[in-house]
Protein backbone atom coordinates (compact mmCIF):
# COMPACT_ATOMS: atom_id res chain seq x y z
CA UNK A 1 0.00 0.00 0.00
CA UNK A 2 1.04 3.98 -1.18
CA UNK A 3 2.25 5.96 1.40
CA UNK A 4 2.74 9.95 1.44
CA UNK A 5 6.53 11.08 1.30
CA UNK A 6 7.99 14.22 1.86
CA UNK A 7 10.60 15.44 -0.75
CA UNK A 8 11.67 18.32 -3.30
CA UNK A 9 9.47 18.27 -6.66
CA UNK A 10 12.75 20.61 -8.20
CA UNK A 11 15.68 21.99 -6.89
CA UNK A 12 18.51 24.48 -7.28
CA UNK A 13 21.61 22.72 -8.56
CA UNK A 14 24.60 23.20 -10.13
CA UNK A 15 22.92 22.82 -13.26
CA UNK A 16 20.56 25.81 -12.47
CA UNK A 17 16.86 25.05 -11.28
CA UNK A 18 16.29 21.18 -12.07
CA UNK A 19 12.38 20.55 -12.33
CA UNK A 20 10.65 17.05 -11.52
CA UNK A 21 7.31 18.72 -11.19
CA UNK A 22 6.16 16.85 -14.18
CA UNK A 23 6.08 13.49 -12.06
CA UNK A 24 3.58 15.27 -9.54
CA UNK A 25 0.70 15.66 -12.50
CA UNK A 26 1.74 12.79 -14.74
CA UNK A 27 0.41 10.16 -12.30
CA UNK A 28 -2.53 11.82 -11.24
CA UNK A 29 -5.91 11.79 -12.47
CA UNK A 30 -6.20 15.74 -11.75
CA UNK A 31 -4.12 18.19 -11.14
CA UNK A 32 -5.33 21.32 -9.81
CA UNK A 33 -2.19 23.93 -11.60
CA UNK A 34 -1.69 27.29 -8.95
CA UNK A 35 -0.77 30.31 -11.07
CA UNK A 36 0.11 33.30 -8.71
CA UNK A 37 2.52 36.10 -7.31
CA UNK A 38 4.58 35.14 -4.18
CA UNK A 39 1.98 36.23 -0.98
CA UNK A 40 -1.05 35.12 -2.45
CA UNK A 41 -1.95 31.82 -0.70
CA UNK A 42 -0.93 29.12 -2.49
CA UNK A 43 1.23 27.63 -0.01
CA UNK A 44 -1.36 28.15 2.40
CA UNK A 45 -4.12 26.67 0.24
CA UNK A 46 -2.27 23.20 -0.28
CA UNK A 47 -1.67 22.90 3.57
CA UNK A 48 -5.23 23.74 4.41
CA UNK A 49 -6.28 20.99 1.40
CA UNK A 50 -3.63 18.64 2.36
CA UNK A 51 -4.94 18.85 6.34
CA UNK A 52 -8.35 18.30 4.95
CA UNK A 53 -7.53 14.74 3.00
CA UNK A 54 -5.17 13.64 6.03
CA UNK A 55 -8.00 14.13 8.01
CA UNK A 56 -10.44 11.85 5.68
CA UNK A 57 -7.74 8.84 6.49
CA UNK A 58 -5.97 9.41 3.16
CA UNK A 59 -2.42 8.98 2.44
CA UNK A 60 -0.98 12.73 1.01
CA UNK A 61 2.17 12.99 -0.43
CA UNK A 62 4.24 16.83 0.27
CA UNK A 63 6.37 18.77 -2.04
CA UNK A 64 8.52 21.24 -0.27
CA UNK A 65 9.66 24.64 -1.97
CA UNK A 66 13.36 24.26 -1.87
CA UNK A 67 13.62 28.09 -1.73
CA UNK A 68 11.96 28.16 1.41
CA UNK A 69 11.19 24.72 2.90
CA UNK A 70 8.14 25.77 5.16
CA UNK A 71 6.02 26.63 2.01
CA UNK A 72 4.89 24.15 -0.26
CA UNK A 73 5.00 23.62 -3.94
CA UNK A 74 2.35 20.84 -4.14
CA UNK A 75 1.05 18.22 -2.84
CA UNK A 76 -0.82 14.64 -4.29
CA UNK A 77 -3.72 12.72 -2.76
CA UNK A 78 -1.77 9.19 -3.14
CA UNK A 79 -5.62 7.70 -2.45
CA UNK A 80 -7.68 8.98 -5.32
CA UNK A 81 -4.84 10.30 -7.08
CA UNK A 82 -5.56 14.12 -6.81
CA UNK A 83 -2.96 16.73 -7.04
CA UNK A 84 -2.03 20.49 -6.69
CA UNK A 85 0.69 22.32 -7.64
CA UNK A 86 2.59 25.61 -7.82
CA UNK A 87 2.70 26.16 -11.52
CA UNK A 88 4.51 29.58 -11.84
CA UNK A 89 8.16 30.41 -12.35
CA UNK A 90 11.10 28.75 -12.42
CA UNK A 91 8.32 25.82 -12.40
CA UNK A 92 5.78 27.18 -15.18
CA UNK A 93 3.71 24.53 -16.48
CA UNK A 94 0.08 24.48 -17.82
CA UNK A 95 -2.34 21.31 -17.71
CA UNK A 96 -1.19 19.17 -20.54
CA UNK A 97 -5.24 17.52 -21.12
CA UNK A 98 -7.07 20.94 -19.73
CA UNK A 99 -10.37 20.45 -18.26
CA UNK A 100 -9.97 16.86 -18.15
CA UNK A 101 -7.13 15.81 -16.27
CA UNK A 102 -5.82 19.54 -15.42
CA UNK A 103 -7.54 23.01 -14.57
CA UNK A 104 -5.96 26.41 -13.48
CA UNK A 105 -6.30 28.25 -10.20
CA UNK A 106 -5.51 31.89 -10.93
CA UNK A 107 -4.75 33.61 -7.50
CA UNK A 108 -4.09 37.03 -10.21
CA UNK A 109 -7.53 37.03 -10.24
CA UNK A 110 -8.01 38.14 -6.50
CA UNK A 111 -5.28 40.83 -7.06
CA UNK A 112 -6.01 44.90 -6.84
CA UNK A 113 -3.65 45.63 -10.69
CA UNK A 114 -4.33 49.11 -10.34
CA UNK A 115 -2.57 49.45 -6.99
CA UNK A 116 0.27 46.86 -8.78
CA UNK A 117 1.25 49.09 -11.41
CA UNK A 118 2.31 51.78 -9.46
CA UNK A 119 4.76 49.11 -8.01
CA UNK A 120 5.96 48.09 -11.22
CA UNK A 121 9.38 48.82 -10.98
CA UNK A 122 10.21 48.38 -7.15
CA UNK A 123 8.61 44.40 -8.46
CA UNK A 124 11.11 44.03 -11.23
CA UNK A 125 14.16 45.44 -9.77
CA UNK A 126 13.18 43.11 -6.56
CA UNK A 127 12.91 39.74 -9.35
CA UNK A 128 16.38 40.63 -11.12
CA UNK A 129 17.97 40.83 -7.96
CA UNK A 130 16.56 37.46 -6.34
CA UNK A 131 17.48 35.85 -9.96
CA UNK A 132 21.53 36.69 -9.13
CA UNK A 133 21.06 35.61 -6.03
CA UNK A 134 19.79 31.78 -7.28
CA UNK A 135 22.73 32.08 -10.09
CA UNK A 136 25.04 32.94 -7.10
CA UNK A 137 23.83 29.56 -5.01
CA UNK A 138 23.88 27.47 -8.26
CA UNK A 139 27.77 28.56 -9.03
CA UNK A 140 28.74 27.63 -5.33
CA UNK A 141 27.26 24.09 -6.15
CA UNK A 142 28.75 24.51 -9.41
CA UNK A 143 32.08 25.09 -7.80
CA UNK A 144 31.19 21.91 -5.00
CA UNK A 145 30.18 19.35 -7.54
CA UNK A 146 34.01 19.44 -8.97
CA UNK A 147 35.07 18.81 -5.80
CA UNK A 148 33.03 16.00 -6.09
CA UNK A 149 33.89 14.81 -9.38
CA UNK A 150 37.90 14.73 -8.26
CA UNK A 151 37.09 12.53 -5.37
CA UNK A 152 35.03 10.00 -7.77
CA UNK A 153 34.97 6.66 -7.01
CA UNK A 154 34.27 3.80 -10.00
CA UNK A 155 31.52 1.48 -8.83
CA UNK A 156 32.32 -2.40 -9.31
CA UNK A 157 29.41 -3.62 -11.84
CA UNK A 158 29.67 -6.78 -11.01
CA UNK A 159 29.19 -6.27 -6.96
CA UNK A 160 26.51 -3.81 -8.25
CA UNK A 161 24.43 -6.53 -10.23
CA UNK A 162 24.93 -8.70 -6.81
CA UNK A 163 23.84 -6.13 -4.30
CA UNK A 164 21.11 -5.22 -6.77
CA UNK A 165 20.07 -8.50 -6.65
CA UNK A 166 19.59 -8.89 -2.94
CA UNK A 167 18.19 -5.79 -2.72
CA UNK A 168 15.32 -6.80 -5.33
CA UNK A 169 15.16 -10.48 -3.80
CA UNK A 170 11.34 -10.14 -2.40
CA UNK A 171 9.80 -8.07 -5.13
CA UNK A 172 7.15 -9.64 -7.20
CA UNK A 173 6.57 -9.65 -10.99
CA UNK A 174 4.47 -7.75 -12.24
CA UNK A 175 3.21 -6.73 -15.54
CA UNK A 176 4.33 -4.19 -18.00
CA UNK A 177 7.44 -1.59 -17.79
CA UNK A 178 7.57 0.25 -14.15
CA UNK A 179 6.90 4.28 -14.54
CA UNK A 180 10.04 6.46 -13.29
CA UNK A 181 9.58 9.93 -12.12
CA UNK A 182 12.33 12.15 -10.39
CA UNK A 183 12.19 14.45 -7.32
CA UNK A 184 14.62 15.52 -4.97
CA UNK A 185 14.78 14.07 -0.66
CA UNK A 186 17.60 17.03 -0.06
CA UNK A 187 18.27 20.50 -1.31
CA UNK A 188 20.45 23.27 -0.18
CA UNK A 189 18.43 26.07 1.39
CA UNK A 190 18.43 29.22 3.18
CA UNK A 191 18.04 26.86 6.25
CA UNK A 192 21.46 24.62 5.10
CA UNK A 193 21.04 21.86 3.66
CA UNK A 194 17.11 19.99 4.23
CA UNK A 195 16.91 16.53 4.02
CA UNK A 196 13.24 14.29 4.68
CA UNK A 197 15.48 11.02 4.96
CA UNK A 198 13.80 11.45 8.52
CA UNK A 199 10.30 10.98 7.07
CA UNK A 200 10.74 7.47 5.97
CA UNK A 201 10.06 4.51 8.10
CA UNK A 202 13.49 3.16 9.71
CA UNK A 203 12.55 -0.80 8.80
CA UNK A 204 12.11 0.38 5.10
CA UNK A 205 15.29 2.05 4.59
CA UNK A 206 18.94 0.21 2.86
CA UNK A 207 22.18 2.23 3.74
CA UNK A 208 24.89 2.23 1.15
CA UNK A 209 27.16 4.54 3.31
CA UNK A 210 29.26 7.07 0.71
CA UNK A 211 31.56 10.16 1.47
CA UNK A 212 29.93 11.53 -1.64
CA UNK A 213 25.90 10.90 -3.17
CA UNK A 214 28.06 10.22 -6.61
CA UNK A 215 29.91 7.11 -5.22
CA UNK A 216 26.41 4.76 -5.59
CA UNK A 217 25.18 6.55 -8.60
CA UNK A 218 25.77 2.98 -10.85
CA UNK A 219 24.05 0.86 -8.38
CA UNK A 220 21.08 2.98 -7.65
CA UNK A 221 20.82 3.25 -11.46
CA UNK A 222 21.25 -0.49 -12.26
CA UNK A 223 18.32 -1.54 -9.14
CA UNK A 224 16.07 1.20 -10.65
CA UNK A 225 16.03 -0.40 -14.21
CA UNK A 226 15.71 -3.61 -12.74
CA UNK A 227 12.97 -3.26 -10.62
CA UNK A 228 11.38 -0.65 -13.56
CA UNK A 229 11.69 -4.17 -15.57
CA UNK A 230 9.80 -6.22 -12.95
CA UNK A 231 6.53 -3.50 -13.41
CA UNK A 232 7.39 -1.62 -10.49
CA UNK A 233 7.17 2.23 -10.05
CA UNK A 234 10.42 3.81 -8.99
CA UNK A 235 10.89 7.28 -8.07
CA UNK A 236 14.71 8.88 -8.34
CA UNK A 237 16.33 11.42 -6.00
CA UNK A 238 19.65 12.70 -7.86
CA UNK A 239 21.97 15.20 -5.87
CA UNK A 240 21.48 18.63 -5.75
CA UNK A 241 25.48 19.32 -5.80
CA UNK A 242 25.89 16.83 -8.97
CA UNK A 243 22.20 16.16 -10.64
CA UNK A 244 23.46 13.90 -13.26
CA UNK A 245 23.82 11.42 -10.40
CA UNK A 246 21.94 9.46 -7.99
CA UNK A 247 21.68 9.70 -4.24
CA UNK A 248 18.33 8.00 -3.27
CA UNK A 249 16.09 5.60 -4.66
CA UNK A 250 12.40 5.03 -3.17
CA UNK A 251 10.33 1.97 -4.75
CA UNK A 252 6.77 3.36 -3.50
CA UNK A 253 4.76 0.05 -3.86
CA UNK A 254 6.95 -1.29 -1.32
CA UNK A 255 7.92 1.89 0.85
CA UNK A 256 11.57 1.17 0.18
CA UNK A 257 14.57 3.44 0.29
CA UNK A 258 17.39 2.92 -0.63
CA UNK A 259 20.33 5.68 0.62
CA UNK A 260 24.08 6.70 0.20
CA UNK A 261 23.39 8.38 3.31
CA UNK A 262 24.85 6.66 6.64
CA UNK A 263 22.04 6.43 9.05
CA UNK A 264 22.01 3.75 12.61
CA UNK A 265 17.79 3.64 11.87
CA UNK A 266 18.55 1.36 9.00
CA UNK A 267 17.05 -2.12 8.25
CA UNK A 268 20.29 -3.14 6.30
CA UNK A 269 23.71 -1.55 5.42
CA UNK A 270 25.94 -2.56 2.91
CA UNK A 271 29.13 -0.78 4.54
CA UNK A 272 31.77 -2.38 2.32
CA UNK A 273 30.01 -1.66 -1.51
CA UNK A 274 31.93 1.48 -1.50
CA UNK A 275 35.71 0.85 -1.48
CA UNK A 276 36.98 3.92 -2.27
CA UNK A 277 40.02 5.90 -0.79
CA UNK A 278 39.91 8.34 1.72
CA UNK A 279 38.91 12.41 0.41
CA UNK A 280 41.89 14.00 -0.45
CA UNK A 281 42.79 16.37 2.24
CA UNK A 282 40.80 19.23 2.89
CA UNK A 283 38.25 18.28 0.10
CA UNK A 284 35.56 17.39 1.98
CA UNK A 285 35.83 20.81 4.48
CA UNK A 286 35.72 23.09 0.88
CA UNK A 287 33.11 20.59 -0.05
CA UNK A 288 31.15 21.90 2.95
CA UNK A 289 32.31 25.39 2.81
CA UNK A 290 30.73 26.01 -1.02
CA UNK A 291 27.45 23.75 -0.04
CA UNK A 292 27.64 26.35 2.84
CA UNK A 293 27.82 29.45 0.64
CA UNK A 294 25.33 28.24 -1.74
CA UNK A 295 22.87 28.53 1.49
CA UNK A 296 24.04 32.16 2.27
CA UNK A 297 22.91 32.58 -1.18
CA UNK A 298 20.11 31.05 -0.95
CA UNK A 299 19.25 32.81 2.58
CA UNK A 300 20.00 36.41 0.30
CA UNK A 301 17.24 35.06 -2.09
CA UNK A 302 14.67 34.38 0.90
CA UNK A 303 15.04 37.83 2.03
CA UNK A 304 14.29 39.23 -1.24
CA UNK A 305 11.14 36.94 -1.61
CA UNK A 306 9.89 37.99 1.28
CA UNK A 307 10.47 41.36 0.21
CA UNK A 308 7.98 40.71 -3.28
CA UNK A 309 5.51 38.98 -1.11
CA UNK A 310 5.05 42.43 1.49
CA UNK A 311 4.53 44.50 -1.70
CA UNK A 312 1.70 41.72 -3.28
CA UNK A 313 0.17 40.48 -0.09
CA UNK A 314 -1.50 43.67 1.06
CA UNK A 315 -2.71 43.83 -2.41
CA UNK A 316 -4.68 40.71 -2.35
CA UNK A 317 -8.12 39.76 -1.11
CA UNK A 318 -7.70 36.36 0.55
CA UNK A 319 -11.35 36.09 1.13
CA UNK A 320 -11.47 34.86 -2.10
CA UNK A 321 -9.46 31.85 -1.62
CA UNK A 322 -12.96 30.41 -0.07
CA UNK A 323 -13.64 29.88 -3.94
CA UNK A 324 -10.67 28.13 -4.88
CA UNK A 325 -10.45 25.70 -1.69
CA UNK A 326 -14.17 24.84 -2.83
CA UNK A 327 -13.50 24.15 -6.48
CA UNK A 328 -10.38 21.73 -5.38
CA UNK A 329 -12.54 20.00 -2.57
CA UNK A 330 -15.57 19.28 -5.05
CA UNK A 331 -13.25 17.66 -7.66
CA UNK A 332 -11.19 15.69 -4.97
CA UNK A 333 -14.25 13.86 -3.74
CA UNK A 334 -15.63 13.58 -7.28
CA UNK A 335 -12.45 11.41 -7.79
CA UNK A 336 -13.80 8.89 -5.14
Amino acid sequence: MKTGIECFAGANTSAGFYSGFDGIFSASRKTFFIKGAPGTGKSGLMKRIMQRQKSLGHAVSAFHCSSDPDSLDGIVDETIMGAIMDATAPHTYDPPFPGATGSILSMGDFLDEGALYKEADQIQKINSDMKKAFHAACRYLKSAEEIERANEAEEDMRLAGEVSEEILAFLPKKSGFGAKRTFFLDAYTHKGRVSYLSTFHSGSIISIPSPFPSHVDMLLRLTAHKAQSLGQDVILFPSPVCPSKLSHLYLPDHCLLITSEETDTAQKTYESYVRSPACRPGDKDLYNALTEKASAAMGEAKRLHDELESVYTPRMDFSRLIECETRVIQAFDALK
